[in-house]
């Protein structure tokens, strides 16, 4: 059976408010961020860049947090939604999802719905840590570049290791929710391709982001100062599915452990935003979005 995510909240629109769509997305499905202006081929609205998300089909967190960040950072968005076999979050969903060229897919419905606002998207990127790291950087810029050419790609793995870069960490403690087998990985791409030494590592062991999207911010707060040690320069708290990019969420709990927080989401949306051209700084996301 073909999974098909339920639920979503109405808000897609990074920057402003949009006209409200239906709670329900399905798979294959695509929102914009603002209505084409006409006669008038836009950037974004009043010439925001535009950042295009290719999200899986159980992603509901995206939709909660991106807007209050992006009207911060002075960003739009348009996301796509691809589709699954599967809701289990594991190797296994993705490496089918990648035989059936899924990000093709959603890069070809990012790119069409842009053209049908008169804009194209200055940066694209896969929301989801653990595909991302899956199939690899290379994997994943192959198959959204051959659904949306002359655009560049990023993901969310990648992102990861740009913050890390970024604040100079040497040492992490990692929060994960997934199963073994993906947490170990995660942990494994952070040292071996941020070169960064992993000191201590928790997961919560749930295989389904509707596990994971159910988790309060509270919880994940407590989680990450378990998983924090004192040698550690960086608390990363990795998956797209935690709900720990809202608003005040990380600057008391930077504030509470002493150190910086990496989560996936303020690290794909502030890696996003950079690449695309937007430098502004600002508060209640984190030192990353502070400072850097």
């Amino acid at each position: 059976m073909t999974y098909d995510s339920t639920g979503l909240a109405p808000r897609t629109v990074l920057g402003l408010f949009a006209p409200l769509v239906p709670p329900h997305r399905p798979h294959g499905s695509v929102v914009g961020s603002q209505q084409r202006r006409s006669g008038q081929k836009l950037m974004g609205l009043f010439g925001r860049r535009v950042l295009g998300c290719v999200q899986i089909p159980s992603d509901v967190t995206l939709e909660d947090e991106a807007p209050p960040f992006a009207e911060k950072m002075g960003v739009d968005l348009e996301m796509a939604k691809v589709t699954f076999d599967s809701e289990d979050i594991c190797a296994g969903t993705y490496l089918r999802a990648m035989h059936r060229e899924e990000l093709t897919k959603g890069a070809k419905l990012l790119a069409l719905a842009a053209a049908s606002r008169g804009r194209s998207c200055d940066i694209l990127g896969l929301s989801c840590t653990s595909f991302s790291f899956t199939l690899g950087s290379a994997k994943v810029r192959e198959q959204i570049s051959a659904g949306y050419p002359g655009v560049p790609v990023t993901d969310m793995a990648t992102a990861q290791l740009e913050a890390l870069k970024a604040l100079k960490a040497q040492r992490v403690a990692l929060l994960t929710p997934y199963i073994e087998e993906l947490s170990r990985a995660n942990a494994e791409m952070l040292e071996t391709m941020g070169q960064v030494q992993v000191v201590n590592r928790l997961t919560m062991n749930l295989p389904r982001d509707e596990l994971t999207s159910a988790v309060p911010p509270a919880e994940i707060a407590e989680w990450a100062v378990r998983v924090d040690r004192p040698e550690a320069d960086v608390v990363v708290i990795g998956c797209s599915g935690f709900r720990a990019c809202q608003p005040d969420f990380l600057d008391p709990l930077e504030a509470r452990l002493g150190k910086p927080v990496v989560t996936s989401t303020q690290a794909f949306l502030w890696h996003m935003a950079r690449r695309a051209g937007a430098e502004e700084k600002i508060e209640g996301y984190g030192t990353l979005l502070s400072k850097h």
